[in-house]
């Protein structure tokens, strides 16, 4: 009888999960009419052929052949059609890349500017003729639909910070310190200062006895940092304001027999050098803004600009990076990741 009862209150059971249209398995008695699923298939369709192209500031670079593999790996799962080109540090390249992709019409336009002035009429341009930009970590002087990248005076600020602390001449140390720039007008070395100096101009005991710029070039670098040296051996610390070419500044000290006397402070997207190099003491602090995952956001931004046919100029939408903070002493090797082979 108990079996009986168990087998009618199973049937009435598939029958409810039927009038929900759902799929059940249940001894055959539902099939899988009215289970599929209307809004996946119109996001592919959305996507499906769509367009994207990434206007890079440089290839050759853990940072770039991360966010490109990224970019190509998710545009492929939904049916995108990506393009990447390379400006290769010349801004009248990039600035004719840019010219072509406004005229090519993509659906989606990724860019990179060299310096905040370099593109800013034509993303206003590309805007106005109706593609949308994402511009990716490094700002222009103009606005467009999306940014996707790190909180560069918030990292000017925490780096700032570090370094009054660890040069106080209270910790017996001279409260000298240099920066070394990358490009001055780009928007990563503007942006880190506007959060920085006013911190240093707030501690008088802070000496900045050099700000000079290496052009991004860890060979540079490294030459500025010996020199430094050679006239502050008495330095305290160096604020890099790019953790690749950081590494020259981490070569130099570590030459000199200063590793360990010497501070080293830098930031990046966290490729698997920037902690290896923390590890074994080249930095002091780093700060990495996860170039993983913003290849993800850029992505799932301009998927939500199709999806929902945003029209330039109707959205400013701004992302800033989670900042993952790490010294010799806390570092991890899951804070890294590992860059496509080049």
């Amino acid at each position: 009888m108990q079996c009986v009862r168990n087998r009618s209150r199973l049937k009435l059971f598939a029958a409810a999960i039927c009038s929900l249209g759902a799929l059940a398995l249940v001894s055959g008695t539902c099939l899988a009419a009215g289970t599929q699923d209307k809004t996946r298939d119109s996001y592919f369709q959305t996507l499906k052929g769509k367009k994207i192209v990434w206007i890079a500031a440089v290839m050759g670079n853990d940072l770039q052949a991360e966010w490109d593999a990224q970019f190509r790996k998710l545009a492929s799962a939904v049916g995108m059609q990506y393009s990447l080109r390379d400006a290769n540090f010349n801004t009248q390249a990039q600035s004719q890349a840019m010219e072509a992709a406004i005229h090519e019409k993509p659906d989606i336009l990724v860019v990179q500017s060299l310096n905040v002035t370099l593109l800013a009429r034509q993303i206003k341009r590309a805007e106005a003729a109706g593609i949308p930009v994402i511009q990716l970590n490094m700002k222009s002087l103009q606005d467009s639909t999306g940014f996707v990248g790190a909180d560069y005076v918030g990292i000017g600020q925490q780096s700032a910070d570090a370094i009054v602390k660890a040069c106080s001449p209270k910790n017996g140390k001279s409260g000298k310190i240099a920066i070394i720039q990358g490009e001055i007008t780009a928007a990563d070395s503007y942006l880190q200062m506007q959060g920085a100096m006013p911190i240093f101009k707030a501690h008088p005991e802070i000496k900045i006895v050099a700000n000079q710029a290496a052009e991004w070039d860890p060979n540079k670098a490294h030459d500025v940092a010996a020199t430094i040296l050679q006239q502050h051996p008495d330095l305290c610390a160096f604020y890099g304001l790019w953790g690749e070419m950081s590494m020259g500044i981490g070569q130099a000290i570590k030459e000199a027999g200063m590793q360990g006397k010497v501070g080293n402070y830098s930031n990046d997207g966290g490729a698997r050098y920037a902690c290896t190099a923390t590890k074994e003491g080249m930095f002091s602090e780093f700060w990495s803004y996860d170039a993983p995952g913003q290849a993800r956001d850029v992505m799932e931004l301009a998927i939500s600009i199709l999806e929902n046919h945003v029209k330039p100029g109707t959205m400013k939408t701004v992302l800033y990076s989670p900042m993952i903070a790490f010294t010799p002493q806390t570092v991890q090797a899951s804070m890294c990741y590992d860059p496509p082979k080049r």
